[in-house]
């Protein structure tokens, strides 16, 4: 399940993209969002903290690096080999500034909310007071 929903303008492509490719997408350019290689070991990732576009293909990123759940260190870095393709991957869950936990609270919600009855659209709503105007029109009568 997806905490965030994704614009419409956000389209999978085919290939190997370089990391600005991938996160330039992405509100605020994908500041806030972790990339990480894909050889790289679990919990080891960049937090994208400053994107500066250069053209469509490239970009200057800068962030702060953990490295198997340790920080590095805390000064904002520029990412190396960001230009590289194919070898990046991106984690938007966290992004744009949510703690964890209120994100686990919101999928929370959103499950407690799925097993009760959905909520109305507006066609049915419509539908159903169109029904209702029909039904006393015929009792009147």
């Amino acid at each position: 399940m997806q905490a965030y929903p994704l614009p419409s303008s956000v389209k999978p492509r085919p290939g190997a993209h370089n990391l600005p490719e991938l996160v330039t997408r992405f509100p605020d350019n994908g500041k806030g969002m972790k990339a990480f290689r894909k050889s790289w070991p679990a919990d080891s990732y960049w937090l994208l903290m400053h994107i500066n576009i250069t053209s469509n293909k490239t970009a200057r990123l800068y962030g702060i690096q953990y490295w198997k759940g340790e920080l590095i260190s805390d000064k904002v870095a520029k990412v190396r080999g960001a230009t590289k393709r194919g070898i990046w991957q991106f984690d938007i869950n966290g992004a744009f500034g949510l703690p964890p936990g209120v994100v686990a609270e919101y999928l929370k919600q959103q499950a407690a909310t799925g097993a009760e009855e959905a909520p109305a659209t507006e066609d049915q709503e419509d539908k159903e007071e169109d029904d209702a105007e029909e039904e006393s029109e015929n009792t009147e009568k």
